[in-house]
């Protein structure tokens, strides 16, 4: 195979490497994960390097709904493409040092040079069982979230006075102090010889 393709594939982007058949990396790039930018990308590799469906190999490792839009774009274009297992690509490397989008774009390229011939290219009923992916994705998804909906619809609101019995306690005594000061019973009770020594400051305690 001529060119192959590395794509390390994430929520938000999509990382690219651009390899020969020697083992040159031609080219790196991240791009957004929309058909947008994918589309723009293949035509710019198409006319800077010759990326075709001829002499091109795009491999990338199955990520789940991630990979959805890349896969159908590649498949929409006819572009061979090959689902590598992560553990063959992990076998095939060994122990390597250094982790990051670019690099695993690289490694995903260089396995793909190595071992195109054992590549399994996905084939035109591949897009149909993309979109059948997709669909039982989003039904999952909504399921989920109904359930977690009617539940909180179903789940009663205790009574006012279940909400806080500790916080009605401890409020007790405090409330029945301010109600013996509201009425001055603290006030006649505090006014003795010790805090109202004077005749005029007993007078003014008495006071109603």
């Amino acid at each position: 195979m001529d060119l192959c393709i590395g794509i390390d594939v994430s929520k938000a982007h999509l990382d690219l490497a651009l390899m020969n058949a020697s083992g040159a990396v031609l080219g790196t790039e991240r791009i957004t994960n929309e058909s947008k930018a994918i589309r723009a990308l293949l035509k710019r590799w198409h006319k800077q390097f010759g990326v075709t469906k001829a002499n091109a190999l795009f491999c990338l490792e199955p990520t789940g709904h991630y990979g959805y839009l890349l896969v159908e774009e590649l498949m929409r274009a006819g572009l061979p493409t090959w689902l590598a297992h992560p553990l063959d690509i992990k076998h095939s490397i060994g122990s390597t040092r250094g982790k990051n989008d670019r690099i695993d774009a690289q490694r995903i390229a260089d396995y793909a040079r190595r071992h195109h011939d054992k590549a399994r290219l996905l084939g035109p009923g591949s897009l149909r069982m993309n979109k059948l992916k997709q669909l039982l994705t989003c039904r999952r998804q909504l399921v989920t979230d109904k359930r977690r909906h009617q539940v909180s619809e179903q789940r009663p609101e205790p009574p006012c006075g279940q909400i806080a019995p500790s916080f009605v306690r401890s409020s007790e005594p405090r409330a029945d102090r301010t109600d013996r000061h509201a009425t001055g019973e603290d006030r006649s009770r505090n006014c003795g010889p010790h805090p109202c020594r004077s005749t005029a400051t007993r007078a003014v305690c008495a006071a109603p």
